[in-house]
């Protein structure tokens, strides 16, 4: 099976990232970087989420497994899954949905009370994302899972 694999590097100063996309086939990698402002250290238990998100429409639009070498929080996933499902309903011939495939999937208890900050522009991330964190009118919580057909 042909599977994309995606690996973070980290340079000797701490303050630069290296997001780097390959297949199983040998085909050129992909390779992004991320520069920071100060040192910020690297370990095998930092978490990957957001190098999963520089690459995610990319790998939604090959539509193979991505396969992440690290740490991808149980959070992420479950909105990587719903990210897939949306960018599949919305746009059936350009994305397909995908599965992402960490090395190990971390459970990160809340750090506070859920919050969320959106601006809403009107198009469909943004009313996904006021569905999403909208007040159940039934339940009196936030957070309640709307379909995705409700966008």
């Amino acid at each position: 099976m042909d599977r994309l694999h995606l690996e973070v590097f980290e340079s000797p100063d701490f303050k630069r990232r290296t997001t780097r996309l390959t297949t199983d086939h040998g085909a050129k990698p992909i390779e992004i970087f991320h520069e920071y402002d100060r040192p910020l250290p690297f370990s095998a238990d930092t978490l990957l989420d957001g190098h999963v998100l520089t690459v995610f429409l990319y790998a939604a639009m090959v539509g193979k497994p991505l396969v992440v070498h690290g740490p991808v929080s149980d959070t992420a996933m479950r909105t990587f899954e719903e990210l897939s499902l949306f960018w599949n309903r919305l746009r059936p011939a350009v994305y397909k949905r995908f599965e992402v495939v960490p090395s190990r999937v971390v459970s990160r208890p809340p750090l506070g009370k859920p919050a969320a900050i959106a601006a809403f522009s009107g198009g469909a991330d943004s009313t996904f994302t006021a569905l999403h964190h909208a007040v159940s009118m039934h339940h009196g919580k936030s957070g309640t899972r709307y379909p995705v057909e409700a966008v």
